[in-house]
């Protein structure tokens, strides 16, 4: 309660300021026959203003939620390896697993990366790409949810490892004011394996 009184009283300040910047000017500078209008222009644009931050808002939120899903579903199939291994599929040496998991992530991950990105620059599209690898993340998904087999954990390794790369690409077409908000929240992902870890360790 106490932080949303005080975010209350900073916006409050700040709109205040900014209104005394614009209705300031319209007594001083505008004749007295069109100070209804100035007026109204700037009643509109507060609205207006609203709207756009909204949508900003949205935006911001949609791509910060997109790269999230992305590494979070990148998280799922890499870094709880080990436990998948020991617990679900019961093999016989999860970290020699995960080793040879990893290195077989790591070979598919670029030979389709490196590719994709030729032809995005290519053609000049990127979002195409965006959805595809991660069509194909969903993919490798779903088999570690369904077979808990070694084979199919070594199948899902190469399918992860052929879709993470092209999530980069939109590196490209974005500028890094852009991408600054979105990655501040990329190492969420990492957090609940850091804190099964450690559960592990104590049992």
């Amino acid at each position: 309660m106490a932080g949303v009184a005080v975010g209350w009283c900073l916006a409050q300040a700040g709109l205040n300021a900014m209104l005394a910047g614009v209705t300031t000017p319209v007594a001083d500078r505008v004749p007295l026959t069109q100070r209804a209008q100035v007026s109204g222009w700037t009643g509109l644009m507060q609205s207006f203003g609203l709207v756009l931050g909204a949508l900003i808002t949205t935006l911001l939120i949609w791509a910060w939620l997109t790269r999230f899903l992305i590494n979070l579903g990148n998280a799922l199939g890499t870094l709880y390896l080990f436990c998948f291994l020991a617990d679900a599929v019961h093999y016989g040496d999860p970290g020699t697993g995960v080793l040879i998991l990893t290195l077989i992530y790591t070979l598919c991950a670029a030979p389709t990366a490196f590719p994709a990105g030729v032809l995005s620059d290519r053609i000049g599209r990127r979002k195409v790409f965006v959805v595809l690898c991660s069509l194909v993340m969903a993919a490798a998904a779903v088999l570690l949810a369904l077979l808990h087999t070694w084979r199919s954990a070594l199948a899902a390794a190469a399918v992860l490892g052929a879709g993470y790369g092209n999530p980069q690409l939109t590196e490209a077409s974005t500028n890094s004011p852009k991408l600054r908000i979105p990655h501040v929240f990329r190492p969420g992902p990492l957090t609940p394996p850091t804190v099964v870890a450690i559960l592990k360790t104590r049992q």
